[in-house]
């Protein structure tokens, strides 16, 4: 596969949250295969699509180049995501040390089952596009036509409304 670039969003909402972030952003940083490295700060937002009673989030964007298949990567998130305490089993959207999603993979797109690239809803989420418009604002998605900042500020019209 050829070297592309590759964006994970983070999430944390069991504590340490700050340091669930760290410690998985250290793994994650084994796929690079550069030194290209972008991390966004980390940003506190409330819960989306949570069961009640959940706590806010941390929430990151880290940037790397890899080599790996799409599905390696996957699979390799999904593994951090086990050693880090994520069960098996849980309600959709439980309260988790660690959640890594894929964003984007170059322009690479792919609908599985398993995995859909670009994100399907990145371009919708604010904890999302806040993160990834400090470290790529003029990153425009595959299939979007505004770029990540022009995104992100219509989200935050939204909300607003």
């Amino acid at each position: 596969m050829t070297t592309r670039f590759l964006g994970l969003a983070l999430g944390s909402n069991i504590s340490p949250r700050a340091s669930h972030i760290e410690q998985a952003v250290e793994k994650l940083q084994t796929l690079s295969c550069s030194d290209h490295f972008l991390q966004s700060s980390t940003y506190v937002t409330e819960p989306v699509d949570c069961p009640p009673g959940s706590k806010e989030f941390f929430n990151a964007v880290i940037e790397i180049e890899c080599q790996l298949e799409p599905e390696a990567v996957l699979q390799f998130c999904q593994s951090i995501e086990l050693e880090m305490g994520r069960p098996l089993e849980r309600e959709l959207n439980a309260p988790r040390p660690i959640d890594i999603d894929l964003l984007y993979y170059g322009e690479h797109r792919k609908k599985c089952e398993a995995l859909t690239l670009p994100h399907p809803r990145a371009h919708q989420r604010l904890f999302v596009l806040e993160p990834l418009a400090e470290i790529r604002p003029d990153l425009t998605l595959p299939g979007q036509k505004l770029n990540v900042s022009e995104l992100r500020e219509q989200v935050l019209e939204k909300h607003k409304k």
